[in-house]
C-alpha cells in the first residue's frame, strides 16, 4: 500500500515539472539505446544513447513521462 503511494506520489513530481527547464548531468552508461541523467532536484531523464554526452551538464526541456519514473527531455543547448 505504501509502494503504490510512493509511486502516485514521484509521478505527480515528475509531471509537476513537466515542460520545465533544468540542468542534467549525463551519466556514462548506456540502457537500451538510451543515456540517462538527473537533474539538480533527483529527476531521472533519458535521451537517445549520444557518447558525447556521457559526464556533461546540458539545459534541457523535460517532456514527459518515459518509462517507470524516468522524463523524456529535449536538449536545449
Amino acid at each position: 500500500m505504501l509502494t503504490g503511494l510512493s509511486h502516485k506520489k514521484h509521478e505527480e513530481f515528475l509531471l509537476l515539472n513537466k515542460d520545465t527547464v533544468a540542468g542534467v548531468l549525463f551519466e556514462k552508461t548506456r540502457s537500451e539505446g538510451m543515456i540517462t541523467g538527473y537533474t539538480g532536484n533527483y529527476i531521472r531523464v533519458e535521451y537517445p544513447w549520444n557518447s558525447a554526452l556521457a559526464g556533461t551538464i546540458k539545459k534541457v526541456r523535460l517532456k514527459d513521462l518515459s518509462g517507470e519514473n524516468r522524463m523524456s527531455i529535449d536538449i536545449i543547448d
